[in-house]
């Protein structure tokens, strides 16, 4: 359990309208200010991408959905994918267990993440070793070396 009144499961295929809808719902904001925000672009691009296997899902206390975490292992890194917590699960340590918890479970040498340039995530990513290694304008790709 990553946090009192919250718990995680893996995702289910019936959940990917609701992560979905939790992406539009948690990058809008970011979305708008990057002139990317796309809403029917943005959901396909989730649906193309979702893999309910590599995906664990925050549930709260009443069952609803607040968070998610894709980890896909892909070449010599592992990505961590569609991090997304709806506004009342922010800012409660939860982001920081999701991520830490995922990362300690990695094989691989490296993870390495894309996030909106200027997001408030990345601070968090910054915070548990992350460093940009590529910015576009757009995406900033960070990356974290697990063998030090």
């Amino acid at each position: 359990m990553p946090a009192p009144g919250w718990s995680t499961r893996p995702a289910r295929p019936g959940d990917v309208d609701a992560l979905a809808d939790l992406k539009l719902h948690a990058l809008r904001d970011d979305l708008e200010r990057a002139g990317v925000w796309r809403p029917s672009y943005n959901r396909a691009r989730f649906v193309r991408e979702f893999v309910p296997s590599e995906t664990t899902v925050v549930v709260d206390a009443e069952g609803r959905v607040v968070g998610c975490l894709a980890v896909h292992p892909e070449g010599g890194t592992t990505w961590l994918r569609h991090f997304y917590l709806r506004e009342e699960a922010r800012g409660r340590g939860l982001g920081t267990r999701l991520v830490t918890e995922a990362v300690a479970a990695v094989t691989t040498p490296t993870v390495t993440l894309d996030v909106l340039t200027g997001s408030r995530v990345e601070t968090l990513y910054r915070r548990l070793g992350f460093v940009p290694v590529s910015d576009d304008g757009v995406d900033t790709i960070m990356r974290l070396d697990l063998r030090r």
